[in-house]
């Protein structure tokens, strides 16, 4: 699609319209961004009130369908931010930012898609790129990129210095996060039809996992009180997470 200013602020307007938050306010936009994201708000220019949306300069070339999912996604990091960066500290707010919202925009981007498809496709067809998907392999795909981080051969690591595995371990959070959000719109769409893939017992990490799950639902009822403990249980996972393939010590359950 032809994605220009206009359309990228028609969907910005619609998103607002639905989400009952029409007082957000405005942000320009880079549409020529070459980082490894589809699209991205930087933290610290929101913390000085520099409202940009960066866009990956290539998200023009796919689907109308899956570009309105990232636009979407993008959008609800926004509007998270907006409405906590009076109510909570810097760092409390990053923390939040990188899990709950991470969580929360997950979600939007999964409802978008169901709707657009189910508007103009009269069905559920879900994209990823170019690739159409199922609602069940869509999900598959989703759990795929955090399993390819942390159900893997413990030699994948080895010449990985300490700095590089803390950024593998983030990049774990985040897609742990995408895939509870999703899942948890799959199910309710599908009736718990969906089945839940993630392994139960078979990895490394299933306490970390398991933990952060729990600490994310509690977030959701208290947000202070959740941060603090996101904190604690994220750290612990990156610490467990470096220790298995740095030293090959498996973290205690």
């Amino acid at each position: 699609m032809i994605l220009t200013n206009d359309i990228i602020y028609k969907y910005f307007d619609e998103f607002k319209k639905e989400q009952k938050c029409e007082d957000l306010p405005n942000f320009s936009i880079d549409t020529n961004d070459r980082d490894n994201s589809f699209g991205r708000f930087d933290f610290n220019e929101l913390q000085n009130k520099q409202y940009i949306l960066h866009l990956n300069c290539e998200l023009g070339n796919y689907p109308e369908q899956f570009v309105k999912s990232i636009l979407w996604h993008e959008f609800t990091h926004f509007y998270d931010y907006c409405e906590l960066e009076n109510k909570l500290v810097a760092d409390d707010l990053l923390t939040y930012m990188t899990s709950h919202s991470e969580y929360h925009a997950a979600q939007n981007e999964l409802i978008c898609q169901i709707k657009y498809s189910l508007i103009n496709k009269k069905k559920v067809v879900l994209y990823y790129k170019n690739e159409e998907y199922t609602l069940q392999n869509y999900m598959i795909l989703v759990l795929s990129n955090l399993t390819a981080i942390v159900d893997v051969d413990h030699d994948k690591y080895q010449n990985y210095t300490e700095e590089q595995l803390v950024r593998e371990c983030i990049s774990a959070q985040k897609f742990l996060f995408y895939y509870f959000g999703k899942l948890k719109i799959a199910q309710e769409f599908s009736q718990n039809k969906i089945i839940d893939l993630l392994p139960k017992n078979s990895s490394v990490f299933q306490s970390n996992i398991n933990t952060i799950k729990t600490v994310l639902d509690l977030t959701l009822s208290d947000v202070e009180k959740g941060i603090k403990a996101m904190k604690a249980v994220l750290k612990g996972f990156e610490r467990d997470f470096i220790l298995y393939y740095k030293c090959g010590e498996k973290p205690i359950i």
